[in-house]
């Protein structure tokens, strides 16, 4: 990403996409202005070029804002949108948040709006691209997550809530996924119960801050007859003193038991 960010106007007066663009790159450098008349043109320019923001005018003739808000909506949930209007009234202003509007600003405030609108846009484009790249991570590190032969896992500080676990809990395991999205810590159910107090101990330790190392038997289907590697690690807020998730990973060691 070159830090550039594309803005797409649209206005059915050329005088006010015209001076809209000037000023807002004079605001900052990083802007590259593309303009359009109507909302038919608006939609063609976001078929064939890629946008990180879109500025609309609501009163335009065939479509409104809000109507070519909507078109957009249904191709770019989460492209950052502001309405920028000189028509303002609580009325329009509910509807735009109703359709998905990122951002309404009025245009009567004199040329210092322009700054405003800058900033904003500023503001919204850093979000969404935010967002964006922890998609990216979170589909990239899911793909490697099932590539792996461990049970990758996560957890909130107090185990109330499954953050994430890969495909593999269900085969070594012999349980379901969504039975432990429904119920985080059903997974006690897959442990022999000879080790359940081995393996609170243990959960009270890593929510306590400690990590932990530990084997046991899972698996009720097979008669609780595989071993588990268990190591988990606190997750620590930015301060480190306070755990805010549990994270770590289950192997299957029960070939290597058996060599024992």
């Amino acid at each position: 990403m070159d830090g550039s960010i594309r803005v797409l106007h649209v206005d059915d007066d050329p005088g006010i996409t015209e001076l809209t663009a000037d000023l807002l790159v004079e605001e900052d450098d990083r802007f590259s202005v593309d303009t359009a008349l109507n909302a038919e043109e608006g939609l063609e320019k976001l078929d064939s070029t890629e946008f990180d923001c879109i500025v609309s005018d609501y009163e335009m003739p065939v479509r409104d804002g809000i109507e070519f808000l909507r078109q957009v909506r249904a191709t770019f949930p989460d492209l950052p949108f502001i309405l920028f209007t000189g028509k303002g009234s609580e009325e329009v202003a509910a509807e735009a948040i109703s359709a998905g509007v990122s951002d309404y600003l009025q245009k009567d405030q004199g040329l210092s709006v322009y700054s405003i609108l800058a900033n904003r846009i500023d503001n919204l484009v850093d979000q969404y691209r935010s967002r964006r790249s922890a998609e990216k991570l979170e589909q990239r590190l899911s793909t490697l997550a099932e590539a792996a032969n461990d049970i990758l896992w996560l957890f909130t500080a107090d185990w109330s809530e499954l953050l994430f676990v890969n495909s593999q809990y269900e085969e070594i395991w012999g349980r379901s996924i969504s039975e432990l999205q429904e119920e985080p810590q059903s997974f006690m159910r897959g442990i022999h119960p000879d080790d359940h107090d081995h393996v609170r101990e243990a959960m009270e330790e890593l929510s306590n801050g400690a990590p932990v190392d530990l084997e046991y038997r899972v698996n009720e289907s097979e008669e609780f007859s595989r071993w588990v590697w268990v190591q988990g690690e606190p997750v620590f807020d930015d301060d480190e003193d306070e755990v805010i998730q549990l994270a770590g990973f289950a192997r299957d060691i029960t070939e290597w038991k058996g060599q024992a």
